[in-house]
C-alpha cells in the first residue's frame, strides 16, 4: 500500500503500548503509517508514576502541512486517545476542510472505563469526541464510552441496552458502524456488534489479571484487515483470534511485567499469517 495511513494517539516511549503497538500490527499487514502522537509519554499512565509529557500539538500542525505540500495524500484515518479538546477539536475539521469522504475513517472514542470518565476528562471533552465520531466510518466504543456518547446511564451491557445505545446514535446524527468492546458474555470478553439488525458477539475466555493497551492493539488489527477488505465479521473475529495470541503469551507474566503492554510476538506471527489481500 503506497498511501500511508494516518495513526492518532498517544505515544509511551516504554514498552509496546498505544501507538507502538498499533504502529507495530500495521506495519506487520504491509501498510505504510504516517504517526502523529497526540502527545509523547515517558511512560504508559497506570504502573510508572507520573510520566513526563511533552505536547505535540503544533508539531502535528506542521506535519500535516508538510505532508499537504508534499502531495501526500493518506488512505485512512486512526484516530485514538487524544486526551486534548482542542486537538479533537482541529482533527474534525481538518477532515473536513480536506473533504477527506474517500478515505476510511476509524474512531476508538478513548475516554472512560469502567463505568466513568478517565482522570481530567469531562462532559466538555465527551462533546467533542461525539463530535468528531459524526466523521467516522466505525468507531469502537467499549461500553462505558457508548453510555457516555449516548448521554445513556451506564448500566449492565445487556443485548438490549446495547441495540439502544447504538439506536440512540443514529438518532444523533452518526452514522458509522459501531464495534462495542469489551463486552462480556459469560466466560467470554470480547466485541458486539449489528449485522442485519442481529446483534453478534466475538470473544476470548477471560483471563485474570489486567492487560494494557488491548484497545489500541485490536483497533489497529481491525482497522488493518477492514484496510484489507475483509469483510467486517471475518474482519471482527481474525482480530479477536489474534489478540488472543497476546493475552494467551502475557498471561503467565507478574503485573510489574504487563505494564509494559501485551507481548506481541505471537501475535504478529498470527497477522502475517492470515495476511492476503
Amino acid at each position: 500500500m503506497s498511501k500511508p495511513v494516518l495513526l492518532i494517539e498517544d505515544f509511551s516511549a516504554l514498552g509496546q503500548i498505544s501507538m507502538i503497538g498499533a504502529l507495530s500490527v500495521l506495519q506487520a499487514m504491509g501498510i505504510t503509517t504516517a504517526a502523529l502522537p497526540a502527545t509523547v509519554l515517558s511512560s504508559q499512565t497506570e504502573g510508572f508514576g507520573q510520566p513526563a509529557v511533552l505536547d505535540t500539538e503544533q508539531w502535528i500542525d506542521n506535519a500535516l502541512r508538510h505532508w499537504q505540500d508534499q502531495a501526500i495524500k493518506p488512505a485512512g484515518i486512526l484516530i485514538g486517545y487524544l486526551g486534548q479538546r482542542t486537538l479533537a477539536d482541529r482533527l474534525g475539521k481538518w477532515i473536513q476542510q480536506n473533504n477527506q469522504d474517500s478515505f476510511f475513517k476509524m474512531i476508538d472514542p478513548v475516554m472512560g472505563d469502567q463505568g466513568k470518565l478517565y482522570p481530567g476528562f469531562d462532559q466538555d471533552y465527551v462533546q467533542l469526541i461525539r463530535k468528531l465520531c459524526h466523521h467516522a466510518d466505525l468507531i469502537t466504543p467499549n461500553w462505558t464510552e457508548l453510555c457516555l456518547l449516548t448521554n445513556q446511564p451506564i448500566c449492565r451491557p445487556t443485548a438490549e441496552a446495547i441495540k439502544q445505545g447504538i439506536a440512540c446514535l443514529r438518532s444523533q446524527q452518526i452514522t458509522a458502524d459501531v464495534i462495542v468492546t469489551g463486552v462480556r458474555v459469560n466466560n467470554q470478553v470480547g466485541c458486539c456488534f449489528l449485522q442485519d439488525h442481529e446483534l453478534r458477539f466475538y470473544g476470548n475466555s477471560i483471563q485474570p489479571g489486567h492487560f494494557y493497551g488491548t484497545g489500541d492493539v485490536f483497533a489497529a488489527l481491525l482497522y488493518g484487515r477492514l484496510l484489507q477488505h475483509w469483510p467486517l465479521d471475518a474482519a471482527i473475529s481474525n482480530s479477536i483470534k489474534a489478540m488472543e495470541q497476546a493475552i494467551q503469551q502475557t498471561a503467565p507474566l507478574a503485573d510489574s511485567e504487563r505494564r509494559f503492554g501485551l507481548r506481541l510476538d505471537h501475535l504478529m506471527q498470527f497477522v502475517i499469517r492470515h495476511n492476503r489481500e
